[in-house]
């Protein structure tokens, strides 16, 4: 009884057409096609969208709470999450106290970026 060997490509050839076979015969590569299509447009729709900007009472309140210690940082109010990233060293006191009001709004301090995040969903 004769033996066929296939090589690697000869055996992933076979695979693909019988699997490309078995997608149309189901009508399953159609359906793949346009779900395909319908992520595209979903993806492009929403890089077209404009973020939106920080909320006026976030934006109030944060400055309000931080007080003079906003001085200290630079604050990313158009991003989500919003960042507040310092702009040198912060003393004992000064960083606790922005620690504190972070807190307060939803956010955390991230050791590894060096900044403090807070997400406007969070805040709401």
């Amino acid at each position: 009884m004769p033996i066929e060997v296939l090589t690697r490509g000869e055996l992933d050839r076979l695979i693909r057409e019988t699997f490309t076979r078995l997608l149309e015969e189901s009508g399953l590569s159609e359906r793949l096609s346009n779900l395909e299509l319908s992520v595209n447009e979903l993806k492009l729709a929403s890089s077209k969208q404009p973020s939106a900007p920080a909320s006026k009472p976030l934006q109030q309140a944060l400055m309000a709470d931080l007080g003079d210690r906003a001085r200290f940082l630079d604050i990313n109010l158009e991003s989500d999450p919003v960042t507040l990233r310092p702009r040198q060293w912060l003393r004992t006191e000064d960083f606790r106290s922005i620690v504190e009001t972070v807190r307060r709004h939803g956010g955390v301090w991230s050791p590894e970026k060096r900044v403090f995040i807070i997400s406007k969903a969070a805040s709401k």
